[in-house]
């Protein structure tokens, strides 16, 4: 105790005050080696500076942009809540599912219910017993073709009652009418017509003559007249039918020399023009001139059995059966 008293400098009585007095004066720190200039600007040195620098006022220190957001910003929200942009993009997809349900799922659910059997009417009974769906518009009267500028040595008049197999009582008919035929040759000219004295038209009757079309209906329709003239002419040789149609106006032979030649790909349907069997026929069509008329013609097995076709006046369609009916039919156009 009695050696702390005794360091204590304001109880050690032991030194002199004049030493304490150096000893602080000694802890000072020297100044520096260097002096620090400091400026200090009045407005008279700012208009001696501005006399100097040509009278410009010395530039503005460049300030630092500084942008303060409050607590009630969005973008701070934004920053704040980075779920958000799931919760958007889960509700686009909601919607898009929504809305493609009901695109689809709706329009199938409507028509169900817009469609029950109640709704379907029944079908009406015709008049005769016959029943709605099997009756059928008639045909308008189609009167018979006159292309002949000579008379037939005569004309046979042949009206088929209704029934099915339009082919089959025509070609009955026509052996029945061609017995009555005493003399030899000639021609004669067919009236052929249903039960309300209307002809054929070409299309229908080939087809049901021929087994089956020649040609597409649509051609015949659309390039030649509806009606046709039916010629039958009797040699020594059988009885051969001669077909005549009348080219559309407006419609060239040159047009359809490739859609007729298709024909030539259907010889058992030309076989079929024929009134009695012609026999198998020959390989293939074969060029002709016929009073200075290019013809295509095959030949069968049977004698004098030809089908040929060829154009006259380049309006005249002839379909022939033999080479000497064409000769006939040609020469009274």
């Amino acid at each position: 105790m009695s050696e702390l008293f005794k360091q204590s400098p304001l109880l050690n009585q032991s030194t002199p005050p004049e030493r304490q007095n150096a000893e602080s004066v000694s802890a000072v720190p020297p100044p520096p080696a260097a002096t620090i200039e400091v400026i200090i600007r009045t407005l008279a040195s700012d208009l001696e500076l501005m006399a100097q620098q040509g009278g410009n006022a010395p530039p503005p220190a460049a300030q630092p942009r500084i942008t303060i957001r409050r607590a009630t910003d969005p973008l701070l929200k934004k920053a704040r809540n980075p779920l958000l942009w799931v919760w958007i993009a889960v509700g686009v997809v909601g919607a898009s599912v929504f809305f493609a349900a009901g695109y689809l799922v709706l329009p199938q659910l409507l028509t169900r219910e817009s469609s029950p059997a109640a709704l379907v009417e029944p079908e009406m009974a015709a008049p005769g017993g016959l029943s709605a769906a099997t009756t059928t518009t008639p045909r308008p009267v189609l009167a018979q073709a006159a292309y002949l500028n000579q008379p037939a040595d005569q004309n046979i008049v042949i009206t088929l009652p209704a029934g099915e197999g339009l082919g089959e009582r025509a070609r009955t008919a026509l052996r029945t009418a061609v017995e009555t035929a005493t003399s030899t040759p000639w021609l004669s000219e067919i009236a052929l017509a249903d039960f309300r004295q209307s002809a054929f038209a070409w299309a229908e009757f080939s087809e049901a003559f021929a087994g089956g079309p020649l040609l597409p209906a649509d051609l015949w329709s659309l390039r030649f007249e509806e009606s046709f003239s039916f010629l039958l002419y009797k040699d020594d040789k059988g009885v051969w039918p001669v077909f005549v149609l009348k080219l559309r106006e407006g419609n060239s032979p040159l047009l359809l020399r490739s859609a007729l030649a298709d024909m030539e790909s259907r010889p058992a349907r030309a076989a079929e023009l024929f009134l009695f069997p012609p026999g198998p026929p020959r390989p293939a069509f074969q060029d002709l001139l016929l009073g200075g008329q290019p013809v295509r013609a095959l030949a069968f097995e049977n004698p004098g059995a030809v089908f040929m076709y060829g154009w006259l006046y380049n309006k005249f369609l002839i379909l022939s059966t033999s080479e000497a009916a064409f000769k006939q039919a040609a020469q009274r156009l």
